[in-house]
């Protein structure tokens, strides 16, 4: 329950910053026009986000989210890693 309203929050704060930026604000207005939508289907939105709870979350993902389809992408210099012992913690 926790990680969902601090994963809710995050994103409307997002959102919020991203609505002070001028480059966002003219792309969303440009991308809004050819839509048809305006900054009160923004504020609908964010509301919705906010009245989400953790089950229609879940239910979400469980609906939309294949795990099996879920690539994991591990990148980096893995040497330092490997010349540790079983256990031990990477700088």
């Amino acid at each position: 329950h926790d990680e969902v309203e601090t994963a809710k929050k995050g994103l409307l704060e997002a959102r919020q910053v991203a609505r002070t930026q001028d480059a966002s604000v003219a792309g969303r207005l440009a991308s809004y026009l050819s839509l048809g939508r305006t900054y009160r289907w923004d504020a609908e939105l964010d509301a919705k986000f906010a009245r989400l709870t953790p089950d229609e979350v879940r239910d979400a993902l469980r609906r939309h989210v294949d795990p099996s389809r879920i690539s994991v992408v591990k990148a980096g210099d893995f040497t330092r890693l490997a010349a540790k012992p079983a256990g031990a913690k990477a700088n």
